[in-house]
């Protein structure tokens, strides 16, 4: 399901849960989390390596709070949660990517 936001707009965060092949939430305790945003068709990198927020580790729950040039830019895009527990990397989602579109705004 594609995520839209009006340009410009900051609000809501984006916030994901990591789950397992099995339905249950990933265990994220103690990962750093970055976030990836390029264009749909791989031309520009948007947000390359931002930092995000672990909500919640055992629940594998993460947040994105939007910068002020994150969504400034009409278009579609595809983004990325990248956590590093003990050296190693999980992208999440493992399939895929997060499709979001920039929509125009009125003023």
């Amino acid at each position: 399901m594609t995520v839209t936001f009006k340009q410009g707009d900051r609000l809501p965060s984006l916030s994901v849960t990591a789950v397992e092949a099995d339905g249950s939430a990933y265990d994220l305790t103690g990962a750093t989390v970055v976030f990836n945003m390029r264009t749909a068709d791989g031309a520009t990198i948007k947000i390359n390596r931002s930092s995000a927020t672990l909500v919640s580790g055992p629940a594998g729950t993460l947040r994105y709070d939007w910068a002020a040039s994150d969504l400034d830019t009409v278009g579609d895009y595809v983004a990325e949660f990248e956590c590093t527990i003990s050296g190693r990397k999980l992208t999440i989602p493992t399939n895929g990517f997060i499709p979001i579109r920039v929509v125009d705004d009125i003023a």
